[in-house]
């Protein structure tokens, strides 16, 4: 049974050819919290005489919002539930790899725990880069992300600040869970697999290398000397 979603996309075929910006995302919402997921794309450099090469890796991020408890009344003498609080949002990158983890796990019916050390505060955004580098400070709580099985294909994706292995969340932003359903799940996975070569600038490396082999044969010129311009 699916809730509420959202889906979002574009950025290629604009009318009259012109360009803009597209914003992709997939919206689960909870009884108590929605969960937003959405790329956030990677960054490229210049290479060679008129190349790119990959400047900073993307991630896909994890945007937890609480709902405000109650129901809240809504045109038509009917009610809505608690309305979604996005002011309150805690967000978590995963990387390529951390993606693939969950893809692999999940699947198998087991659970995995991703750690941001040292990035616990309320700061919302903190954790929200997976490249981020971590705080030496053991005052700090953790960030942790949980996604767990569930009965009958359902999985749960749960974030909390933890120190010494205890949650140590409170008010609105912490601990959030959200129960995500066995077909939303199975949206998500296929975002997850379809998301590792964009976040990693794959995809999009290979269609420019690609359009100039093509363009270089039309014009009769040579591949000689092709070849990687490096990345990170």
């Amino acid at each position: 049974m699916g809730r509420g979603r959202e889906k979002e996309g574009g950025g290629v075929g604009l009318p009259n050819g012109s360009s803009g910006r597209a914003y992709p995302s997939y919206s689960i919402w909870d009884a108590s919290s929605v969960l937003v997921m959405k790329p956030v794309l990677p960054t490229f450099k210049p290479a060679g005489r008129d190349g790119i090469a990959l400047d900073k890796r993307g991630y896909f991020l994890l945007e937890f919002t609480p709902r405000a408890s109650g129901a809240v009344p809504a045109a038509g003498g009917k009610s809505n539930p608690g309305i979604a609080m996005w002011d309150d949002f805690v967000r978590f990158g995963l990387s390529a790899e951390e993606i693939g983890l969950v893809v692999n796990q999940l699947p198998q019916r087991a659970g995995v725990e991703l750690i941001r050390r040292g990035q616990g505060s309320q700061a919302a955004e903190l954790g929200e880069d997976p490249a981020t580098r971590e705080a030496p400070s053991s005052d700090i709580p953790d960030k942790v992300l949980r996604v767990q099985p569930m009965e009958h294909g359902a999985v749960s994706f749960d974030i909390d600040l933890m120190k010494d292995g205890v949650s140590v969340g409170g008010g609105t932003r912490y601990p959030q869970s959200v129960t995500v359903q066995a077909g939303e799940f199975e949206v998500v996975l296929s975002l997850l697999r379809s998301v590792v070569p964009y976040i990693l600038g794959w995809s999009t490396m290979m269609d420019v290398d690609m359009a100039h082999r093509i363009a270089l044969t039309r014009s009769g010129g040579s591949h000689r000397g092709d070849g990687g311009g490096g990345g990170s």
